[in-house]
């Protein structure tokens, strides 16, 4: 007898892309403001993905003359968020256009994360008077990335005037990708005439966490402020566990 199994799962999610960055911005372009009270943009990114593959082969095979078993599981996950996450006041065009308010605040928050798990297992046994021939193996593949820009700034302003209010510029990023890639085979082959089983597996995780953060004046005349503080931080994380465990027996 013969038997033979295949299972496979792909899994593909995008949040932008390289060409085509998602843009998450609260901003103020080529315009002159005359405020009585503060200046105060904030643009958040919270961009999740979350993704779960898994498959599973498993293959029996036995007869008088003989069994041989056949099982395979692959999966592939890949997951990419590209983005921009931004706040700003940019007069490039007309940079002779004045800024006046009580207070500046700007903020730029991002928390994106990805959530990765990939599964893959085989089992393949045979049996039989003449002899059993199993063969399995199991792949599990996870990539993923994280490419976003977090900025916070005021470019290209010749008058900017907050009397003694301050000038505060904050950019922060905690992205985080956790993956989890696991594959397992076990192949068993029995028979008088005697066995042989073959087996093997293999899990790989490729993480990359990337992006500017800035916070910071760029061509800015501070004709009249109070303090002026501009703060970066970068608190991003990756966890990747990946295992692999493959099993052969044999006997006649």
């Amino acid at each position: 007898g013969a038997g033979l199994a295949i299972g496979a799962a792909v899994s593909a999610n995008d949040i932008g892309s390289s060409s085509d960055r998602l843009m998450v911005k609260s901003y103020v372009e080529n315009s002159a403001i005359n405020a009585t009270g503060a200046i105060d943009l904030t643009a958040l990114g919270n961009l999740t993905i979350t993704a779960g593959v898994g498959a599973g082969g498993v293959a029996i095979a036995g007869g008088s003359g003989g069994g041989l078993a056949g099982a395979g599981s692959g999966v592939n996950t890949t997951n990419k968020v590209y983005a921009d996450v931004e706040s700003y006041i940019d007069n490039l065009a007309n940079v002779s256009k004045a800024i006046t308010a009580t207070s500046i605040t700007l903020n730029s928050s991002n928390t994106s994360t990805i959530t990765a798990d990939a599964g893959a297992a085989s089992l393949g046994a045979s049996f039989g008077a003449g002899g059993g021939v199993s063969v399995t193996i199991g792949v599990a593949l996870a990539r993923n990335t994280i490419d976003v820009d977090t900025k916070s700034y005021i470019a290209n302003a010749d008058a900017v005037n907050t009397g003694t209010g301050a000038v505060d510029l904050n950019a922060t990023t905690n992205s985080t990708i956790t993956a989890t890639s696991v594959a397992a085979s076990l192949a068993i082959a029995v028979g008088a005439g005697g066995g042989a089983s073959i087996s093997g597996a293999g899990a790989d995780s490729n993480n990359i966490i990337k992006g500017e953060t800035a916070a910071y004046l760029d061509g800015v005349s501070l004709i009249n402020v109070g303090n002026v503080d501009a703060d970066a931080s970068n608190t991003s994380t990756i966890t990747a566990t990946v295992a692999a465990v493959a099993a052969s027996g044999a006997g006649g």
